[in-house]
């Protein structure tokens, strides 16, 4: 390029002479291929972490690899990803104009994981200030040079990437607070769990029927909406009967040891917890098959109960009009519990409530 300043304009192709053009292209195309791979692999695994954390409605996520829990296919996913692609590829036309969203792209992320970094390192890893912040404080100083020189780049692209920033944090802010409020709004009346069982020993309690009954709970002292709404309708118990939390934790993977907790209530309740990372596939069925002492009975003759609520609007909102629409949105099309869980559908009890926002 010294020698030749024209060749500026097409510096990739003039590196190689003619026999060794087409092996270079050939390389190259496969390279970018695999990077496009890498980059789905991390869209599913991320998207997977993100729904075991709550952060994001359920999805289908499908196991792709007998041997590795963190290889999994999002179809959502990855349509959305294919439709992103083509708009950027048509919306930009040549990897010049996509230049500039690639620069604040790249900038913003080495900003915001340093902010992260350092968040974590003080936060949760307690580690001494004096060790954190002036290391952290030379990467931010770089991360922010970096960053305000590509901010003349967001007018003519670099608005791209801070556009699917900001719709992403919509989504999830929105998600997290319309599942806090419909909780509250759906436990609002709920029952004390200690108060339920002692009743069953009272007069006029409801017919005790024989079998195991499971349901998906959050709270372990209040009676699952399910249970409540199964004997308002029914006014029958099973005369087993599990609470069953499935937690997420802020690990990877958990050691099978330590995957299953049980407590014993009086009449025939326990409490069961169940305990994934978040890199794991939350395989109910098979985690209770591994573990048949939890339900002291097959899981797959066990009925399952899980509820279902529908958000509706309310005339004491606690989310706006448009925050409504969007979490009722993302509701409809997340995945079921039955299917997340990997429940099998004849197994399954769904009862429904109509929550108020």
């Amino acid at each position: 390029m010294l020698a030749d300043p024209a060749s500026a304009d097409n510096p990739f192709f003039l590196l190689f002479p003619n026999w060794l053009l087409m092996p270079a292209v050939l390389l190259t195309t496969a390279a970018t291929v695999i990077a496009s791979q890498a980059v789905l692999s991390g869209a599913f695994a991320l998207v997977q972490q993100a729904i075991q954390l709550g952060t994001i409605p359920r999805l289908e996520v499908r196991q792709t690899s007998e041997e590795s829990a963190g290889q999994v296919y999002v179809p959502q996913i990855n349509w959305l990803l294919a439709a992103l692609v083509l708009a950027l590829v048509f919306g930009f036309r040549s990897s010049d104009a996509l230049a500039n969203a690639y620069g604040i792209a790249v900038a913003g992320d080495m900003l915001v994981t340093t902010l992260l970094v350092t968040t974590v390192a003080y936060g949760l890893w307690r580690w001494p200030a004096v060790l954190v912040f002036p290391v952290a404080g030379l990467f931010f100083l770089l991360d922010l040079t970096f960053v305000s020189a590509n901010v003349h780049k967001i007018p003519a692209g670099g608005w791209f990437p801070l556009l699917v920033g900001l719709v992403a944090l919509t989504l999830m802010l929105v998600w997290r607070k319309g599942r806090r409020v419909a909780f509250e709004r759906r436990d609002e009346n709920a029952i004390g769990l200690a108060t339920f069982i002692a009743g069953l020993d009272q007069p006029g309690a409801p017919e005790r029927m024989k079998g195991t009954a499971v349901y998906l709970t959050k709270e372990t002292d209040i009676v699952p909406a399910a249970l409540a709404l199964n004997v308002k309708h029914n006014g029958i118990v099973h005369k087993h009967v599990v609470l069953l939390k499935v937690t997420t934790e802020h690990v990877p993977r958990v050691d099978e040891k330590n995957r299953v907790k049980v407590t014993s209530l009086p009449s025939g309740f326990r409490l069961l917890w169940l305990v994934f990372g978040f890199a794991e596939k939350p395989d109910v069925p098979a985690a209770l098959r591994l573990h048949p002492e939890a339900l002291e009975c097959d899981p797959d003759e066990a009925s399952f109960f899980l509820g279902r609520e529908t958000p509706v609007p309310s005339l004491r909102p606690h989310l706006s009009a448009w925050e409504q629409r969007l979490y009722a949105f993302m509701t409809r099309n997340a995945v079921a519990a039955p299917d997340y869980f990997l429940i099998p559908p004849p197994r399954v009890v769904e009862l429904g409530t109509r929550v108020e926002m």
